[in-house]
């Protein structure tokens, strides 16, 4: 926490940085000033977080070094230091925006409870904007959005941005990383910084945006926590800008299992990992780990074997899978698939996941009538909704395409058909049993926005105008 103390009299500053320090040691840096004009241009370097500012100073006095500072430096909690006699200026000052006012010589207990009302005040707006940065992060990983840069990040921060890769075999001890970092991270002393942690399947994405002269002791709180917990492995590299770190991270997101295939241990810059003579094959490999693994829980077996064909034709897995760490290989198959394999060679990893392929045949059919049997069951209860076709096949992991294919198998009919069947069986019981709700209100029940849309498929499907079917019933 920056804190400027702007005062005439040194013994004045002096005391307040010493029982600022009694109280929290080690976590403030300290600007001196013993004028206002000092104090100004200090704030409108430094941006501290915190003013002491005397009521009475040489040069420029508090009142207008307060106003002044609010136009520098908006963020800077500012706490008004006062004499007895000066009680009148204190609360002008507090009208001008100060947070309180402390009269000299103030006690450790008066200057803790102001203090505790701004370390409130900056990790709440910490928190605000972090929320804000962690959003924005997720999205952009997720869909791609684009969106400005300074509109995450205060003006005037030079940050750069760090991000770690971050794999793990078991997804307790990814969950045990994740939950140590978050709780490290949003430590006090690192408020400067902002931070995103997204899981991706079976790994951490972190993405730091670091002032560069806190870069040391970021990166050091991190690797301290990766590397204090066994089985982790990951790949951190460093950019100048918001917009190039979120761009390499969709590039390195199929890169993202790659720990469980290299033999590496802890952090790892990716300059040095692309230089390893293993590195191309454990992409090549974690990528089709990452297919097989899709394919395996969505139990579509037609994309398992094909993806196993797909490893059979690597040539580059065959020379040099011996390059690869072929236990960590293992574990992370048996604990993403329940496959037992020792994977010590090529040859007996493809014989295991052929062999794993033929006990999803039986239960891949069960999965599929059982999965299609929810799905209906979802239309009947949230047929008002905006349900589209899209959203079910996110909610079970696989693509629009697979699902409609195995619905259409399934059921006999196709997904948008059942789901306007549903929605104007319901329009049927509206018009019915509700006389007092008109056409459009209705639509609006079974979930169509625009009535004339509604009233054209209800004439497809019933022959009628609902205005007509009403009559007739």
């Amino acid at each position: 926490m920056k804190i400027l103390l702007a005062d005439d009299e040194r013994m004045v500053r002096l005391g307040l940085a010493d029982m600022i320090n009694e109280l929290y040691p080690q976590q403030c840096q300290y600007y001196e000033a013993a004028d206002g004009r000092s104090a100004l241009g200090i704030a409108r370097k430094e941006k501290p977080d915190v003013a002491f500012i005397d009521i009475r100073m040489p040069q420029v006095d508090g009142l207008v070094c307060l106003e002044r500072i609010h136009q520098i430096s908006p963020q800077t909690i500012c706490i008004i230091l006062s004499g007895f006699g000066e009680f009148k200026y204190a609360q002008t000052a507090l009208k001008h925006g100060a947070l309180d006012y402390l009269l000299k010589p103030a006690s450790p207990a008066e200057l803790s409870n102001v203090l505790t009302k701004a370390r409130q005040i900056i990790h709440e707006r910490w928190t605000r904007g972090n929320e804000q940065f962690h959003a924005y992060v997720s999205v952009f990983l997720n869909q791609k959005q684009e969106k400005s840069e300074t509109a995450l990040l205060p003006a005037g921060k030079k940050d750069i941005f760090e991000l770690y890769i971050i794999t793990a075999v078991g997804r307790q001890i990814l969950e045990s990383c994740r939950q140590r970092l978050k709780n490290a991270l949003s430590s006090w002393s690192l408020h400067d910084g902002y931070f995103a942690l997204t899981t991706l399947d079976d790994s951490i994405f972190l993405l730091t945006a670091i002032p560069s002269k806190l870069k040391n002791s970021h990166r050091y709180l991190v690797k301290e926590q990766l590397n204090s917990q066994d089985c982790l492995m990951s790949i951190v590299c460093t950019y100048p800008t918001l917009t190039a770190a979120l761009h390499r991270a969709l590039n390195l997101k199929k890169f993202r299992l790659i720990g469980a295939c290299a033999p590496i241990q802890g952090c790892i810059k990716l300059q040095t990992v692309t230089g390893c003579p293993w590195f191309y094959p454990a992409v090549r490999l974690s990528q089709r780990l990452d297919s097989l693994t899709c394919a395996y829980r969505r139990q579509d077996e037609i994309s398992f074997q094909y993806h196993i064909e797909e490893l059979r034709r690597s040539q580059i897995l065959r020379d040099k899978f011996s390059l690869l760490d072929r236990g960590t290989v293992a574990s992370y198959l048996y604990q993403a698939i329940g496959l037992r394999t020792s994977a010590c060679g090529f040859g007996e990893l493809l014989r295991d996941l052929e062999t794993h392929a033929e006990t999803m045949h039986v239960r891949g059919l069960n999965y599929q009538t059982e999965m299609v049997a929810k799905i209906m069951n979802y239309i009947e209860t949230n047929y008002m909704k905006d349900i589209a076709i899209n959203t079910i096949a996110e909610m079970y992991h696989i693509t629009p395409n697979y699902l409609s294919r195995i619905f259409h198998e399934k059921s006999g009919r196709r997904f948008v058909d059942y789901l306007t069947e549903v929605r104007i069986m319901n329009a049927k019981r509206l018009l019915t049993t509700e006389p007092g709700l008109s056409v459009q209100d209705i639509a609006l029940k079974v979930g169509y926005y625009s009535s004339r849309y509604f009233s054209k498929i209800f004439i497809r499907e019933t022959g009628m105008r609902p205005s007509q079917y009403r009559k007739t019933e």
